[in-house]
């Protein structure tokens, strides 16, 4: 078409203009082409930096492989920045009872913060600088203001990496199993101390987020009390201050230099001793290490906080790391409940083995665990339907006329002061048939 035009006009000034206009409508072309292809490539970048950040919990980013241009890395902090904006900070209390996989739990959620897992999902785990039982001291300066070897300080410390954790974005999960002891104190005290915990809690926390307690419910129940026996036998020292026990052997002699066995299940219920070594606070161990639904009760009716229990026995595999891990922290897991492209596998830990004299037969095991029962029916209706029940097995969560949904027709009293006392005549009637 230009070649036809050239040839009509035959001027120079003509042909001269149409070169310049033909040369401008070349550059035009080229500058659109460049320009669409620009857009095809930011449009395509942003595909894909959608599609790795939606997908993120997979092991590439788990192990920091994926570098979208500088995107995410090993330590999750651009994951982080991601999650601020879309997702809810929580504050998770793991709260035990003692001997219902505590530990385990602890040490498998110390290994996925020492990992930068937890950083990852923009968790952060309270106390992370300290030991296994990092929170625990903590625990007891909120709960009974022990101030022994420099707890105060250690909580303060806590607390500033807890604040400066919270500040940046993340969740905070905390465990330690001593917070159960909110169940043993009397109203007001417990009251107390659930408002010292939660005063020491990041500020503005609890402001929009209510706390989310997370309780273990173990069975057979009189399997439990023999494990808080066994536990409590093999501390043979207590030089700071305990609830649960109090040394008579002020040299606080070694197992081997002690000549005297082990009370057993029925003695130590009776008289609350380990003859020449420790005298315990049955009353105070009863009402809150082997009461989950009491501990439950205490955290919601005193401190108004939401509270999930996980029946033990229903967990898949007796793994309780990670169904705390998938089901309440809510990581990115496989379809058997397995933390995603995370090699190391939770360990059971603190189980104890000796002592196994009982001195109680099976029907006085069967007695204790009506006792035990009847206490946990108490505070299930007292709670009613403020619980959140995960892998739902025993025959309390069942559906339909139970013996568990009558029992609270049948107007059942047997609170925490009254199963210890029941739990203690029975371990007399024992030991006193043995004898």
């Amino acid at each position: 078409m230009f070649g036809r035009s050239q040839r009509s006009t035959g001027t120079e000034q003509q042909r001269r203009q149409r070169r310049l206009t033909n040369k401008s409508c070349v550059t035009t072309g080229t500058g659109l082409l460049l320009k669409c292809f620009v857009i095809v490539l930011t449009i395509l970048f942003a595909s894909l930096l959608s599609l790795s950040l939606s997908l993120g919990n997979d092991s590439d980013i788990l192990s920091g492989r994926i570098d979208l241009l500088g995107g995410v890395h090993g330590d999750g902090s651009n994951q982080s920045r991601h999650q601020k904006g879309k997702q809810k900070q929580r504050l998770v209390m793991l709260v035990g009872p003692h001997k219902s996989a505590s530990t385990s739990v602890q040490a498998y959620l110390i290994k996925l913060a020492k990992a930068n897992v937890l950083k990852h999902f923009n968790w952060s785990w309270t106390g992370r600088d300290e030991s296994l039982k990092g929170f625990s001291g903590a625990s007891r300066y909120l709960l009974m203001q022990d101030t022994a070897n420099g707890k105060e300080r250690k909580t303060a410390k806590i607390r500033r990496e807890a604040q400066a954790d919270w500040d940046r974005g993340r969740s905070a999960v905390a465990a330690a199993e001593f917070l159960d002891y909110v169940a043993a104190q009397p109203e007001r005290e417990a009251r107390a101390s659930i408002k010292r915990l939660w005063d020491w809690l990041p500020t503005d926390a609890t402001r929009s987020n209510n706390v989310e307690v997370v309780v273990m419910y173990r069975t057979p129940r009189s399997a439990h009390l023999v494990s808080a026996w066994k536990q409590q036998v093999q501390f043979l020292k207590a030089i700071t201050v305990e609830p649960w026990r109090e040394s008579v052997d002020k040299q606080h002699r070694r197992r081997k230099e002690i000549p005297i066995k082990p009370p057993s299940l029925a003695e130590w219920l009776c008289k609350g001793e380990y003859p020449e070594v420790m005298r315990y606070n049955i009353s105070a161990i009863l009402a809150a290490q082997l009461n989950p639904f009491g501990v439950a009760y205490a955290y919601h009716e005193y401190g108004g906080a939401d509270v999930t229990m996980i029946d033990m026995a229903g967990v898949k595999d007796g793994d309780i790391p990670n169904s705390v891990v998938c089901d309440i922290l809510k990581l990115h897991c496989t379809a058997e409940g397995k933390l995603s492209n995370y090699g190391e596998k939770p360990k059971a830990r603190n189980k104890k083995v000796e002592p196994t004299d009982l001195g109680m037969s099976d029907d006085d095991l069967n007695e204790a665990e009506e006792i035990i029962r009847d206490m946990d029916c108490y505070y299930y209706c007292q709670l009613g339907s403020n619980l959140n029940v995960l892998y739902p097995k025993d025959e309390v969560f069942a559906d339909g006329e139970t013996s568990w949904k009558k029992c609270c027709e049948r107007d059942i009293k047997v609170d925490g002061r009254v199963a210890s006392e029941r739990l203690r005549g029975l371990g007399c009637r024992a030991h006193e048939k043995i004898r």
